[in-house]
C-alpha cells in the first residue's frame, strides 16, 4: 500500500513524501509551515491526483522525464522525482491516480529521536 510521510525538511518545514508499497518515492510536496499545512496538501492530493488533465509531464536536459500534479485551481501540489524510462514515469503517475486517495499518512515528526547511552 502507498503511503505518504510527513516530515520536516532541512529549513524546518513540514512537507510530505509518498512513497509506493516498495519504498519508491512517487511525488513530493514543498515545505509547508504548519503540519495541518501540510495535512491540507495532502488531501489536495488525494483528491486531485485521480485526475489525468491535471499532470505535467517535464523533461530535463539529460533527457529524464518528471511530472507535476496540479490542483484544479492552478497550484502546484507536488513533484515526482525523475525517470529515466518513460514507462517507469507512466507507471508511477497510474499508480499514483489509483493509489492516492487511499494511502495511508504517517507522521514521522512524531516518532521519538534515540539518544545513544553512554557505556
Amino acid at each position: 500500500m502507498a503511503k505518504f510521510v510527513i516530515s520536516r525538511n532541512i529549513k524546518g518545514k513540514f512537507a510530505y513524501t509518498l512513497y509506493s508499497p516498495t519504498g519508491d518515492v512517487l511525488l513530493k510536496g514543498e515545505g509547508y509551515g504548519s503540519k495541518q499545512g501540510c495535512m491540507i496538501g495532502i488531501h489536495s492530493v488525494q483528491f486531485n491526483a485521480e485526475d489525468e488533465y491535471l499532470y505535467e509531464i517535464k523533461k530535463s536536459k539529460t533527457g529524464a522525464s518528471s511530472f507535476v500534479l496540479w490542483s484544479a485551481n492552478g497550484r502546484l501540489i507536488g513533484e515526482s522525482p525523475e525517470f529515466k524510462k518513460g514507462a517507469d514515469l507512466e507507471k508511477a503517475m497510474a499508480f499514483l491516480q489509483k493509489t492516492a486517495a487511499t494511502a495511508k499518512i504517517e507522521d514521522a515528526t512524531r516518532r521519538k529521536k534515540r539518544v545513544a547511552k553512554k557505556a
